[in-house]
């Protein structure tokens, strides 16, 4: 079986400045795994190469066995970032329902209105939600193909604390029943709090991997 997320030597420079050093580690499938560190760490940058957004200017890497980006890979994932852009004048459950046409075996809109807690704005305009509401839309939107690793970019960004904790009690019933999850964070407490799995980068160098009570 091979790792689900898996970097040997992965460098990343852009105009001159080292983004990502020399980064190896593997995911295993399943659990919740947190990339933790500061602004300016690379995390953000990390994510996209994972997805095929960006490409490493050295290394290997691959994604369920694939390089990133690859079909295969693809289908497998959902990604949340930190800004996603809404269709105007489109209701929540139009956008759910726009996103699950993407797939061949989408979840249902009603299953993943309610995994996201949308429930009582699922007939509202998405713009108009509040912060909060408009993350756990993105979350309905990255579920929708039900996928086998998910990747969140900051993901309780503008949620209360009774959302945030909603969210991660969601996230950790995903990784137990062996999706693969791997989020960043600012908080190296929040992440420990929710993770099953810490990696740490600090100005792009990786500096620890382990679990959060290691």
């Amino acid at each position: 079986m091979y790792p689900v997320v898996k970097l040997e030597k992965v460098t990343k420079i852009e105009k001159g400045k080292t983004i990502l050093d020399d980064l190896s580690f593997e995911i295993e499938k399943g659990g919740v795994t947190a990339l933790v560190g500061p602004n300016g760490a690379g995390k953000t940058t990390l994510l996209s190469i994972l997805l095929g957004i960006r490409r490493p200017t050295r290394g290997n890497v691959t994604v369920a066995g694939r390089p990133p980006g690859h079909p295969e890979a693809r289908v497998k994932i959902g990604a949340v970032f930190q800004e996603a852009p809404f269709i105007d004048y489109i209701k929540v459950r139009e956008m759910i329902d726009l996103w699950r046409a993407f797939y061949r075996k989408p979840l249902t809109a009603d299953a993943l209105i309610e995994m996201a807690g949308l429930s009582d704005v699922a007939d509202q305009y998405a713009r108009r939600l509040s912060g909060g509401q408009k993350r756990r839309l993105e979350f309905a939107l990255a579920m929708a193909g039900d996928p086998d690793i998910l990747i969140l970019d900051e993901p309780t960004n503008g949620m209360d604390d009774a959302a945030k904790t909603r969210f991660w009690e969601i996230v950790c019933r995903l990784g137990r029943s062996g999706r693969t999850v791997l989020f960043t964070a600012h908080s190296a407490e929040e992440a420990a709090r929710w993770a099953t799995r810490l990696i740490v980068l600090n100005a792009g160098r990786l500096v620890a991997v382990g679990e959060p009570s290691a």
